[in-house]
């Protein structure tokens, strides 16, 4: 998914990393770890949603 490859690098630079799991309808399965998996993700979910609006993000 481009949109998670746009924000890889800044994940990275936090020492986290985050993983693309299912897609299924609207709803879309992100696992994150290192320094992202204690974080509240919202700049994750915010990347996500500007760019597709009705997504659903659950993270793992």
């Amino acid at each position: 998914m481009e949109i998670l490859e746009s924000i890889k690098s800044q994940v990275n630079a936090h020492d986290g990393f985050i993983e693309l799991g299912e897609i299924k309808d609207n709803k879309v399965v992100i696992h994150c770890g290192g320094e992202c998996a204690p974080c509240d993700n919202k700049c994750i979910e915010e990347a996500l949603k500007h760019k597709i609006p009705d997504i659903e993000v659950i993270f793992r």
